[in-house]
């Protein structure tokens, strides 16, 4: 204790010294009151844990010297700005409370904690102007602001108050919806090296030299209100006030020259205010711009339209207590903004039942009877009217998050999968090589045993039951992939395998959810179990249409999985939507980040502009309006003639169909490759849970140094089909490409069983491998259930793609329909007549493909035999007396259940005559 009494004396001299060797003017602003605190409080704010707090109350105030003033201040503002701690109160339930009670506990903690608060400031804070103060931000909402110096005791105080249930800083959250627009621009990839989401260089289409902002564009919205003094939306030019007219309808507000809002429409007992705020903020993610922002780059909420104008129909109720809308939406909805110039209507609201209601159905008719009309609807879980099968239906994924991990509920391993001699092998091998991911078990033998082991595929012989004894012979030493719900239950599965030979055994799964846990319920632990869901397993199916001259063997190497290190976004959000609906039709259609920071209502209207104030809210009403404000760029796109070519004006200005918007967005949507909200592998698009992919506005829009190299679009809009005729058109692929077809079908009645009435058809036929006959199908399968097909991978070289109609009901007629293609690739979509596609190469353009006489052979043994006529079936004979054990024979026909008939019985998938004499596989929906 001496020892240390006397290190302290002899270090106060040194001290001292430091304190005389100070310059002037730092001793004399130390002696200013207040001085020493405001210093400390910067150094607390410049530290960068605190760069990501938000220091500003919503209400844009904070104290400098004393005086009140007003504005936004960042995460490490040095000129006053405070640290905000959240207070939050216990809920309690409204219908708990007495009648007329209003539950409000921040605001009386305001009122109560004023004294308490500003007691516990020194005098030196109080001199920089910082004292404790309560900011009311919602009936339930409380933030406390402080300063360095206090916060501890303001912390302490506050966490012995008995009505206070939790205690947070307050974030900065105002980047989401520069988020949501730059993850949706390909502006942000989660890579190292990205530009801050909330910069111009994130927002490529925003930029001067391209300007796709929505400018011309109008878009209707349907929701609980609108702030029109919110500066997202509010024009000191225009009076919203004055211009609110009394109809017999209800209240009308319209203007041609108000830069935000076209009209806004309510009822007679509607008070043109959003006390839920919903409304404002599905609208500012839309079409927000900030009142004198001088870039988009400046206002942290900035929409994905900014540019755009809104029609907005005010459907809250005269309680407040939810949304009105009309039950014929084809009547007394849509047309309401349809006559007003609308094309692009945002829906973030929903019903509670998941079935084909008058309410879809009557969004379909409406569609149908205006392709140039698009439609985005909210689910909840796929609930009316977003079942309705030409609307698009959004989901909503994870926003980009700077701090992620994942975590998997399930034993997961990668597999590589081999189809050799594959008819759309890439060029230069004969090898097709797919990537998947399996599903093991916990409570049997992993997976794991068999890592790095190139081991062959077989089916079980008896339909892909694998319930017969003897079912499995053929899989001695390989993998066997059966049905999971097929005859028998999981033990008798396993044992038949076992049995067998097999090393391992995979179960497709029906789940819509995609990939699933497969529960032991009693069954024996003999060799490892995997799933994987049915339409991977039903993959191959596409080669049964193959040419008599295709051998394939089918082999699977198993490995470690590696965990994704890939963005959040690349993730489901546990709030989404899927589907399927009723009738199995894919749903959602496409999904967009639905964690979204946008425009706060303060359910006031006073004429005066307000504070930029902002909310986070999740959920896939959060998602849709990203998706309508991408579809107005999109539209944009081609009204300012950047199709063709890629530039403004580089074309003619053209008016797209919604039809056609549609198949723009959907087509370009990204696969991804992330994981379900259950911590299970994502399955590949389309699929139940991303329907066709993430939104992406580079590979749907071809901008010139913004999409890839090479990066192209044709499409053919509102084209004509009668039942039984076909289109056909012919381009050159050079790379990744794909191609979408969509059309808005005729209504059909909530009582039928499956909805679709007209029925489309797309196949893509590489002429390359035409002496083969591979037919790629839309979705991958017959499709008989979508008003939307899309086919991707196709090889290289030239492609033949036709759209048939092999059923259009009487009363229709014809069925228009979009084809859009979208990659690398040369050539035009034919229009003779440039009706249907604008791009003057159209008129020239050939439909048919030069036919090809290539064709590729490999000498493989053949456990697996995919396609068929004789002689690929005799061809497999020949090879499967040599090779043990005998061929499974997939597709053919009649002749290849011939030829197969002279070795032991092959399983036959696939087979249009061979049903009889073999088993199929059911559809994959």
């Amino acid at each position: 204790m001496q020892d240390e009494q006397q290190q302290e004396q002899q270090e106060k001299p040194e001290q001292q010294q430091e304190q005389q060797e100070q310059p002037r003017e730092t001793r004399e602003l130390f002696r200013k009151p207040g001085a020493a605190e405001r210093s400390a409080h910067e150094a607390l704010l410049a530290h960068p844990i605190a760069r990501q707090l938000r220091t500003a109350t919503r209400a844009g105030a904070w104290m400098r010297d004393g005086r009140s003033s007003s504005g936004s201040r960042a995460g490490g503002d040095t000129q006053g700005a405070r640290v905000l701690i959240g207070v939050r109160f216990a809920s309690v339930v409204a219908d708990d409370l007495p009648s007329g009670t209003r539950f409000a506990p921040a605001e009386a903690a305001a009122v109560d904690w004023a004294a308490p608060l500003a007691s516990l400031a020194t005098s030196g804070g109080a001199a920089a102007g910082c004292v404790p103060a309560a900011h009311v931000e919602g009936a339930r909402s409380l933030t406390v602001s402080a300063c360095a110096h206090e916060l501890g005791a303001v912390v302490e105080w506050l966490a012995r108050q008995p009505q206070v249930h939790w205690l947070e800083p307050r974030r900065r959250m105002q980047l989401h919806n520069r988020i949501a627009s730059a993850v949706t621009q390909g502006g942000v990839r989660g890579a190292p090296g990205d530009p801050s989401a909330a910069s111009a260089a994130a927002h490529p289409f925003f930029a001067a030299g391209v300007g796709l902002r929505g400018e011309g564009q109008l878009i209707g919205v349907g929701d609980s209100g609108l702030d029109m003094d919110s500066c997202f939306f509010f024009d000191p030019a225009v009076s919203f006030a004055a211009g609110i007219q009394d109809s017999p309808a209800g209240k009308v507000f319209a203007s041609d020259t108000h830069r935000k809002v076209a009209y806004y429409l309510g009822r007679a007992d509607t008070n043109m205010l959003d006390t839920v705020g919903h409304g404002t903020h599905t609208s500012g993610t839309l079409a927000g711009a900030a009142l004198g922002a001088a870039s988009d780059a400046d206002s942290p909420a900035t929409g994905m339209a900014p540019g755009a104008r809104l029609g907005f129909m005010d459907l809250s109720s005269a309680d407040g207590s939810g949304v009105m809308v009309p039950d014929d939406l084809d009547a007394g909805y849509f047309p309401l903004a349809f006559n007003r110039g609308v094309r692009i209507h945002s829906d973030s609201w929903g019903s509670s039942v998941a079935v084909y209601d008058e309410a879809a159905a009557s969004a379909d008719k409406f569609l149908f009877e205006h392709p140039e009309f698009l439609n985005q609807d909210l689910p909840t879980t796929v609930t009316s009217p977003a079942t309705a099968k030409n609307a698009i239906a959004v989901g909503a994924t994870m926003s980009l998050r700077e701090s992620y991990s994942r975590r998997l509920a399930a034993p997961v391993a990668d597999v590589r999968v081999e189809v050799m001699n594959a008819p759309d092998a890439p060029e230069g091998s004969d090898t097709l090589t797919l990537h998947w991911r399996v599903v093991g078990v916990e409570w049997g033998p992993q997976l794991s045993q068999i890592f790095d082991r190139r081991l062959q595929l077989y089916t079980a012989s008896d339909g892909g039951a694998a319930c017969t004894p003897g079912s499995a012979d053929l899989a001695r030493g390989g993998v066997l992939v059966a049905l999971r719900s097929a005859g028998c239950n999981l033990g008798t599965k396993i044992q038949t395998a076992a049995a067998g030979g097999a090393v391992a055994l995979l179960l497709a799964t029906r789940q819509e959810s995609g990939y699933s846990v497969i529960q032991q319920d009693g069954a024996p632990a003999l060799l490892p179990v995997g799933s994987i869901p049915l339409p991977m397993a039903q993959h191959l199916r596409q080669y049964s249409d193959t040419g008599a001259n295709t051998t394939n063997v089918v082999y699977v190497t198993f490995s470690r999985h590696q965990l994704c290190d890939c963005p959040s976004y690349e993730d489901i959000a546990s709030y989404s939507s899927f589907g399927p609906t009723g009738d199995r039709r894919t749903k959602p259609d496409v999904v967009a980040p639905g964690d979204v920071t946008s425009a706060f209502s303060n359910g006031r209207a006073d004429g005066v502009v307000d504070q930029c104030m902002t909310v986070r809210k999740q959920g896939t009403s959060m998602a849709t309006p990203v998706v309508a404000g991408g579809a107005a760029l999109a539209r944009q796109y081609f009204t300012a003639g950047f199709y063709p070519g890629g530039a403004r004006g580089a074309g003619a200005a053209y008016t797209p169909s919604g039809v056609l918007l549609k198949a723009v967005l959907l087509g370009g949507a990204l696969n991804m490759i992330g994981y379900t909200e259950l911590s299970l592998p994502l399955e590949p698009a389309p699929s139940f849970r991303q329907g066709y992919g993430r939104l992406n506005l580079t590979r749907s829009l071809p901008v010139g140094g913004i999409a890839p190299p090479g990066w192209r679009m044709q499409i053919i809009d509102l084209a004509s089909l009668t039942e039984g005729q076909s289109h056909r058109y012919c381009v050159t692929v050079t790379g990744p490409t794909t191609v979408t077809l969509v059309w808005y079908d005729y209504p059909a009645s909530p009582a039928a069983g499956v909805t679709l009435q007209n029925d489309l058809d797309l196949v893509v036929s590489p002429v390359a491998a035409a002496s083969r006959g591979l037919k790629l199908r839309g979705n991958g399968w017959h499709d008989n259930l979508n008003t939307v097909e899309r086919v991707s991978d196709i090889p290289k070289g030239p492609a033949q793609i036709e759209v048939s109609a092999p059923r259009v009901i009487a009363k229709v007629g014809a069925q228009k329909y979009a084809l859009v293609v979208q990659g690398v690739f040369d050539g035009a979509l034919a229009s003779e007549d440039g009706a249907t596609n604008p791009d003057p190469a159209a008129r020239a353009a050939p439909r048919e493909c030069p036919a090809s006489t290539a064709i590729r052979l490999s000498s493989v043994p053949a456990p697996i035999v995919l396609g068929g006529g004789g002689a690929a079936a005799a061809g497999a004979a020949a090879v499967g007396a040599a090779a043990t054990p005998q061929p499974i024979v997939l597709g053919g026909g009649a002749a290849a259940a011939a030829g197969a008939a002279a070795m032991p019985p092959p399983i036959v998938l696939d087979s249009a005559r061979a049903a009889a004499a073999a088993s199929t596989i059911p559809p994959t929906r």
